[in-house]
């Protein structure tokens, strides 16, 4: 298996002033844009990406936990990430949750997939983000390999791409 993950990052938003907010003729447009990053990862690169998971999960009981050592596909075999950094990360909660969705360290063999020592991030219905942690984050192992995943709503539905080498 051979993967190649090209990550782009950027975020661009026009404002339109208006005149009373300006001592101009006509609506000056501002744009306002953060440095793009285009990059490419693969097994070879300095961030290397040797393998990748992505599914989309409904909690049960308003729980799940990630297991890096064991992601089940619906359609393909198991992935094992075991040995390698995760690389990065995609998250995009449904819109039509009802409550929060809370991404945090596994309570048992927990792996800090948003570094730091908090390691928790809590996202509202419909939000998106992403991670790229260049060989920052520990090797997936038997003793740290879990990502804990819940909300107030019991079958809260959220998609995730996970990139490791």
């Amino acid at each position: 298996m051979a993967v190649t993950a090209k990550l782009e990052f950027g975020f661009a938003v026009d404002e339109t002033l208006s005149l009373s907010e300006t001592n101009v003729a006509t609506e000056p447009t501002i744009q306002h844009k953060t440095t793009e990053g285009r990059i490419t990862l693969n097994a070879s690169s300095t961030a290397p990406a040797t393998k990748v998971w992505s599914e989309q999960i409904t909690l049960g009981s308003g729980t799940h936990t990630i297991d890096l050592t064991s992601l089940s596909r619906s359609t393909l075999s198991t992935v094992d990430m075991t040995g390698l950094k995760v690389q990065a990360v995609k998250i995009f909660t449904a819109t039509d949750n009802t409550e929060d969705t809370v991404f945090t360290v596994g309570a048992s063999n927990g792996y800090h997939i948003f570094g730091g020592s908090a390691g928790k991030v809590t996202m509202v219905e419909g939000a998106y983000l992403e991670f790229y942690f260049p060989e920052g984050l520990a090797d997936v192992s038997s003793t740290v390999k879990t990502i804990d995943v819940s909300s107030s709503d019991a079958d809260a539905i959220f998609d995730i791409m996970i990139v490791a080498g």
